[in-house]
């Protein structure tokens, strides 16, 4: 319980609740734009054969999004996670072709899929964003 005793303690609480709300906006925003980020990274995702390794999860199954909080900045992060999705670089970028663990001197190219969809969905995410922060307001008024 809070009691408070004077004008300055009323100011106080009101920026820390001020405080918290913005956090909580921020972090909703941020993981907002960053799952509409990871559902387009899903779809553009090359899918392999899955005949070759099928003890693995295929990698746009390893996509996810994580939001970290440091101080006041938030930063929400989507993409393949660690350790499953771990040769998403590779996939990305291209890499040396190797066939029943021998190099063949070939490269294969790459596929590029997290870039992409971070350009792609700039729109979606400005309206992401801009749905959390109505919806906030509107929470806050009511």
């Amino acid at each position: 319980m809070i009691e408070i005793t004077g004008y300055d303690e009323l100011l106080t609480e009101l920026d820390r609740i001020d405080d918290m709300l913005r956090h909580k906006v921020t972090r909703d925003v941020a993981t907002a734009m960053a799952e509409v980020v990871a559902a387009r990274q899903r779809q553009l995702c090359p899918r392999g054969d899955p005949a070759d390794k099928p003890e693995l999860k295929p990698l746009a199954e390893t996509i996810a999004v994580e939001v970290r909080v440091y101080g006041d900045r938030v930063l929400a992060l989507a993409g393949p996670e660690y350790p499953a999705g771990a040769h998403a670089h590779a996939v990305e970028d291209g890499h040396a072709e190797v066939l029943w663990g021998k190099p063949t001197g070939r490269r294969v190219g790459p596929k590029p899929f997290v870039r992409p969809a971070i350009d792609e969905t700039q729109d979606a995410q400005q309206a992401a964003a801009e749905g959390v922060v109505a919806q906030a307001v509107q929470d806050f008024g009511s």
